[in-house]
């Protein structure tokens, strides 16, 4: 333990829901980490991460360019999924309705990364927004 409580490592705990609602004791805003998610389950909880941020973490629509820089590939490879779910949304469907079609689209079954893989397959060959 005198180890582990020697080493130079900042550790770092999400605030409760109590701080994000009020701020911290100062007044002032609180700062979340810009970060992205290690591995999100369904394209609900991506855009969930896009909109509002998950886990404590910032909204990744948010990110700033270093931000953005910091976490590149993950951020690239999501942003199709990002960006055809707000054409969507912009076409008049909610976000859910839009996140429904994409599944109906690329399959149920298949997770996040074999969804993006053929966003990209379709992206490559000339496909923007396939049956929209």
């Amino acid at each position: 333990l005198r180890r582990i409580e020697r080493q130079p490592v900042v550790r770092s705990v999400a605030p409760t829901e109590a701080e994000e609602d009020a701020g911290n004791n100062n007044g002032d805003a609180l700062i979340f980490a810009a970060t992205l998610s290690a591995n999100p389950r369904s394209l609900h909880v991506l855009w969930e991460e896009y909109e509002r941020g998950i886990g404590g973490r910032r909204a990744a629509k948010l990110f700033t360019k270093d931000e953005r820089d910091k976490v590149k590939h993950k951020y690239h490879r999501r942003k199709m999924v990002w960006d055809l779910i707000s054409t969507l949304v912009r076409g008049g469907l909610t976000a859910q309705v839009a996140i429904d079609r994409i599944y109906d689209l690329y399959g149920r079954a298949d997770s996040v990364t074999t969804i993006i893989n053929k966003l990209k397959k379709d992206r490559r060959n000339g496909i923007l927004f396939p049956l929209f």
